[in-house]
């Protein structure tokens, strides 16, 4: 699998970590943060056969871009 350290990403106020893989068979993405000392991550995985990466990102940012923080 290849596998990018992308840079960081500001969702809501909060700064999320991006890691993005491919392999031959699916596309995955990973956003992370830390909370009271707990890990939060998103794991998006898409199949290849189904989706582009552009329909991957256009999914991936129209869901994202809707987190929210909670106290």
């Amino acid at each position: 699998m290849k596998v990018q350290r992308l840079p960081d990403v500001t969702l809501g106020g909060v700064r999320f970590y991006h890691v993005r893989g491919e392999s031959s068979a699916e596309w995955l993405d990973d956003y992370g943060t830390v909370k009271d000392g707990k890990l939060i991550t998103v794991l998006w995985t898409f199949h290849r056969g189904m989706v582009d990466r552009q329909q991957t990102d256009e999914l991936i940012n129209q869901v994202m871009a809707t987190f929210e923080r909670t106290s």
